[in-house]
């Protein structure tokens, strides 16, 4: 968990918005992976190469055909960052950044960007 915060630390605000994340009970996975699922299909799937030491491509297995949103689940991998924005006490929103590694780009990984349990597609998948 990361929050944007100065040398004080997490406001009550960020601790609240934390506890509000924690106690979500609806699967945060399946949005993500049905908002990702046509940019993978039609972006990202067969349009990379993967090179090993020899030249063999691998990319099948680094950005493999998926046919559902729950098989696409799998290609995303921890580690996993969720970040809180200084937010104003008497916000009602709820809002933060999840970021996870992918298959297709470790070093970088994907981000959505959250509010009110919705993914916002403006500030998502960077």
């Amino acid at each position: 968990v990361c929050f944007e915060a100065d040398e004080r630390g997490p406001t009550e605000a960020q601790i609240k918005m934390l506890d509000k994340i924690m106690q979500y009970k609806q699967d945060i996975w399946l949005p993500i992976a049905e908002y990702l699922f046509p940019i993978y299909t039609k972006d990202i799937c067969g349009s990379f190469s993967f090179y090993d030491d020899i030249d063999n491509d691998y990319a099948h297995q680094v950005t493999p055909t998926v046919n559902s949103p729950n098989e696409l689940i799998k290609l995303l991998k921890p580690p996993i960052t969720l970040s809180i924005s200084d937010v104003d006490s008497a916000c009602k929103d709820v809002e933060f950044d999840i970021r996870v590694a992918c298959a297709w780009d470790m070093e970088q990984g994907i981000s959505f960007q959250f509010l009110n349990w919705q993914i916002n597609p403006d500030q998502s998948f960077s």
